[in-house]
């Protein structure tokens, strides 16, 4: 009993592994915009949502390229105070049946 090991849940399993799905708060720190990592989520509301009791960021640019989403945290002076990521995974490509 005290020494079993316990699977974690299965959500918390599934995101760990793949990676892909976990927005990320980062904090600046020495410099580095993407200096120290305050959390993961499994949505971009509840990343905004911490960000604004932990960063107290002004304003937020939200930026898309073919590989990730990033979300700037800056403050009163536009300077940026902290950035949310997400990676973007692959996408799945539906393959329909062909017609005879």
């Amino acid at each position: 009993m005290g020494g079993e090991l316990r699977e974690p849940p299965l959500k918390t399993y599934i995101m760990e592994r793949t990676g892909n799905v976990m927005w990320k708060l980062w904090r600046e720190h020495n410099k580095y915009i993407q200096g120290e990592l305050v959390s993961k989520h499994s949505s971009e509301a509840a990343a905004l949502k911490k960000a604004a009791t932990e960063i107290e960021y002004k304003f937020k640019v939200k930026e898309e390229d073919e590989n990730e989403y990033v979300i700037w945290l800056e403050d009163e002076d536009k300077l940026p105070i902290g950035i949310i990521t997400k990676k973007k995974g692959a996408k799945r490509l539906r393959q329909s049946k062909k017609k005879k």
